[in-house]
């Protein structure tokens, strides 16, 4: 089988790469830029955008399974550059897989769809989509989402989303370094009490569950159609453990703890002001990094489990352990 991975050279999708190259499985990587060091091993590269019809289809032709991974992430931006990437390149790329008569179509979703600003403690699948959002990423892939599980065909093209929780591991380019450094120049400031306990997951459980929805997907019919919530199943006090991390990483760092509605406020000031007067980059505190950083949420990974199988092959300890050696 031939398989596409868009977002192959990004974090989560280059792990999955590395999983279907152990299988000696014929890849596929769809991205914007060129991937030499994949070319090396023997990975097909197709060059294009997603927002482009005409390259999507030439990036499904002849595959028989697509790993949607690439997205728009990030919490600040115009809406239409959310929903170009992120809305009409996922619809690109299902017309392209329909008219290919792909098996299947895994898409990586993310637990931000369903958050709606308030705690989640253990919340499975059943948790509905809010009426609003706070930023235009969880709401257009809240969108995608729903398109996605929409295709799915029992006797066709058969679907799933996978909603793995806060990425983390050796090599992460976003959450991670984005502590560190905010910790080194003293940007970081505790938001709420602390005590909120949030799952995460190693992108290599990530990955992992890629591949067993993939199998799922093509053995059992009953696996389609659906969303997971993947995550490392042992849930972490946030605070702490961002305290244990730059501890590790001999950062010193004084909390100054603020509440979870002052950060609210400031975070729609600062939004009022970006856009008011057109500021570049991001503010550094929005409403939905407030929320975010100041709420319990941990979900129920039984669905994956009994549906496709799904265990953590790395644990948390195994994953800090290589994590602070890096």
């Amino acid at each position: 089988m031939k398989t596409l991975v868009t977002g192959g050279g990004g974090f989560l999708g280059s792990h999955i790469v590395s999983r279907l190259i152990e299988e000696r499985r014929s890849i596929r990587v769809f991205g914007r830029t060129p991937r030499p060091e994949l070319e090396d091993l023997g990975v097909e590269v197709v060059c294009g955008d997603l927002t482009n019809a005409n390259d999507c289809r030439r990036a499904v032709a002849g595959c028989d399974v697509v790993h949607h991974v690439a997205s728009l992430a990030g919490v600040w931006g115009k809406a239409k550059i959310y929903e170009r990437t992120n809305v009409e390149g996922c619809f690109h790329l299902l017309e392209a897989a329909k008219r290919e008569e792909v098996k299947a179509f895994i898409y990586t979703s993310s637990p931000s769809v369903i958050f709606d600003g308030q705690d989640h403690h253990l919340s499975d699948e059943t948790l509905a989509y809010p009426k609003s959002y706070l930023c235009h990423y969880p709401r257009t892939k809240a969108i995608a989402e729903r398109m996605v599980l929409a295709c799915h065909e029992p006797d066709g093209m058969k679907t799933l989303s996978l909603r793995p929780h806060l990425f983390w591991g050796k090599g992460d380019p976003h959450l991670v370094p984005r502590i560190l450094e905010r910790a080194r120049t003293g940007k970081l400031r505790q938001i709420g009490p602390g005590g909120n306990k949030v799952h995460m997951v190693h992108v290599k459980n990530a990955a992992h569950a890629h591949l067993l929805a993939e199998k799922a997907l093509i053995q059992k019919s009953e696996a389609g159609g659906k969303a997971y919530f993947i995550t490392d199943q042992k849930p972490v006090d946030l605070w702490l453990w961002i305290q244990n991390l730059l501890s590790a990483k001999n950062i010193p760092w004084d909390p100054r703890p603020i509440s979870s509605e002052m950060a609210y406020g400031v975070g729609s000031c600062l939004e009022l002001l970006f856009k008011a007067f057109f500021l570049p980059g991001e503010p550094p505190m929005t409403r939905f990094v407030a929320r975010q950083l100041s709420t319990t949420h941990t979900y129920d990974t039984s669905l994956a489990q009994n549906l496709l199988g799904y265990e953590p092959i790395v644990t948390m300890e195994q994953g800090m352990q290589e994590l602070l050696e890096h």
